[in-house]
This record gives C-alpha cells, sequence and structure tokens, in this order.
C-alpha cells in the first residue's frame, strides 16, 4: 500500500511543483502575458514535436507487439470519444467550452504520467508494454483533439464543406500528428538517426513539460473557478473516477490480467493531458476549463491511482 502511494506520489507531485513555480513567478510579475504568448507556441509548435517524436522514434514495437492489448485501448479510446461526442454536443451549447470538456476527458496524460507510472508498478515490463502504445494512442489523441477543436471553434461556418475542410486542413498541419507522422519509419525501424540528432532532438523534447506545466501555473486563476466548477468536477470524475472502472471492467471481463489490465487502467485513469491545455489555447478553445481539469484531475488522481491498485491487487487482478 505504502509502495503504491509512493510510486504516485513521485509521479505527480513533481508536476504539481512546476504548476505552483509558475503561479508564483505569474504572480510577482518575473513572466508576463507576452512571455506566455511566445512560450505556448514555442510548445506547442517545437518542444512538443519533439517529445512525441522521441518518445514514438524511440519505441521499437516490432517484435514485442501486443495487438489484443493495442486492439482494446485504441477501440477503447474511439469508443469513448464518440460517446462523449454524442452525449456532450447537444447537453452544453457554448463550443468553445464542449471541445475543451470532450478534450480533457478523452485525453489521457499517458507519455508523462504513464510512463513514470508503469516503470514504478511493474518495471522493466511496465515500461515495455507501456512505450508499446505510443505510436497508436498518441496520434489517435491528438488526431481527435484536432477534430473536436476545429469542429468546436467559436469563429467561422459550423458546418457543411467549410467544417470538413477545417478539420481536415488542422489535422494536416498540425504540429505533433506531423511528428508522429515523421517519427513512424523510426519506429518501424526503416530508418535510422545518428546519434548527435537523437540527443539533440531529446535534449529539445525535455523542454515540453516543464514549459508547459509553467505557463500552465501561471495562466491559471482561482477567480476563473467559480464560473466552470460544475464543468471541471464533472470532466475530472470523468477522467478519473468512472473511465478507469468502465475500462478495467470490461478488460477484466475479456480476461485480461497482470501488467497488461494494469496498463490499461493507466492508460484510462492518468489525469487530463497537458499538451490539452496548449491545444486549447492555440485552437481557441476554453483553455480555462482545459487548465482547471488538468489540475484537478492530477491532484486527485493519487488517491483513485491508490485505490484502483488496491482494489485491483486484492482482487487478484
Amino acid at each position: 500500500m505504502l509502495a503504491n502511494l509512493q510510486s504516485s506520489l513521485n509521479s505527480i507531485v513533481p508536476i504539481f511543483i512546476i504548476i505552483l513555480l509558475g503561479y508564483l513567478l505569474k504572480r510577482i510579475k518575473l513572466l508576463n502575458d507576452g512571455f506566455l504568448t511566445v512560450a505556448d507556441k514555442l510548445v506547442f509548435k517545437c518542444a512538443l514535436p519533439a517529445s512525441l517524436f522521441y518518445n514514438v522514434a524511440t519505441t521499437n514495437f516490432k517484435n514485442t507487439f501486443n495487438g489484443k492489448l493495442t486492439s482494446f485501448c485504441v477501440f477503447g479510446t474511439l469508443a469513448l470519444f464518440l460517446f462523449l461526442v454524442i452525449t456532450i454536443t447537444p447537453s452544453i451549447k457554448r463550443k468553445d467550452k464542449r471541445g475543451a470538456i470532450i478534450q480533457g476527458i478523452y485525453r489521457s496524460n499517458f507519455a508523462i504520467l504513464g510512463l513514470p507510472l508503469a516503470t514504478n508498478l511493474f518495471g522493466q515490463a511496465g515500461t515495455v508494454t507501456a512505450s508499446l502504445l505510443f505510436p497508436f494512442l498518441i496520434p489517435l489523441y491528438n488526431v481527435f483533439a484536432v477534430i473536436i477543436l476545429a469542429a468546436n471553434m467559436p469563429d467561422g461556418k459550423n458546418g457543411g464543406k467549410g467544417l470538413i475542410w477545417k478539420i481536415i486542413k488542422n489535422v494536416f498541419t498540425n504540429p505533433l500528428i506531423l511528428s508522429v507522422l515523421i517519427a513512424l519509419p523510426f519506429s518501424l525501424g526503416y530508418l535510422s538517426m545518428p546519434s548527435f540528432i537523437n540527443t539533440s532532438i531529446s535534449y529539445l523534447s525535455e523542454l515540453s513539460t516543464p514549459l508547459a506545466l509553467i505557463s500552465l501555473g501561471a495562466s491559471f486563476r482561482f477567480s476563473d473557478i467559480k464560473d466552470n466548477i460544475g464543468y471541471s468536477v464533472m470532466a475530472t470524475v470523468m477522467k478519473i473516477v468512472i473511465c478507469p472502472v468502465v475500462f478495467c471492467t470490461i478488460a477484466i471481463l475479456m480476461g485480461f490480467r497482470g501488467v497488461e489490465l494494469g496498463i490499461i487502467f493507466i492508460a484510462f485513469g492518468t489525469p487530463a493531458a497537458i499538451s490539452s491545455y496548449i491545444m486549447a489555447k492555440e485552437m481557441k478553445s476554453n483553455s480555462i476549463i482545459a487548465s482547471q481539469i488538468i489540475v484537478f484531475s492530477t491532484l486527485f488522481c493519487s488517491l483513485t491511482f491508490l485505490a484502483g491498485s488496491l482494489i485491483l491487487k486484492n482482487l487478484g487482478f
């Protein structure tokens, strides 16, 4: 029990420390809005694409590909996305809020929190199994994000060929999607990178998470919580409680056990992706709600991970 709690805290607390640092730096006016605007663009167009490229390109899944687990996570994510679109679209009138909420619920922080959690819980087997999902889940998260955010942009026409063209254009010009597509030949073993290029991209990729977290903390305002608390709490409960319960139950019924079940728990139970805030801001969605979903789901997921781990272990799964 203490080991599970320590594992969760070691993965989550550093994120909050950097968010808090960003908040404090903005309060003492060491950071200003001009810097944050540039920082968000740097993360979205350079550092985060480098991070996704590096994660996918350095994941060799040819020899240890798990088709059953991958199919479950991919089709589960697709089913969750479609369910959210069908249920949330008619119930929330403001399009900018709608896009941010849907993205906040289905899109997990799997790349940043998932891998260390898998490693802490299952060792090398967890690292390898989780890494093999990167080339599939990361593109899926980003394509769905572009679709839902482009479809719910507050400006422009909202239908017909204009909407379809807008979605297609955003998908094929999105830096995050392009970086994953470029990385796939490296991941499949068809291409290889010189060591100095690999190291350079690694350095750049390490910039994405701290800079995004600092920007997130600097943009966070407690005064905004009151107007959006209902949406943020609803999305948080869906993200870190309902989703892992539903998908772990289905996985157990399908025969998943051990490391595979643990990875499914992590894939659907990790908090909202940090990149969802950057993408929401860049695509004119409600970045305030996006940031609150990230903060709330990250804050409470240590408790849900501890509870979920204990329940699954005690039940023998």
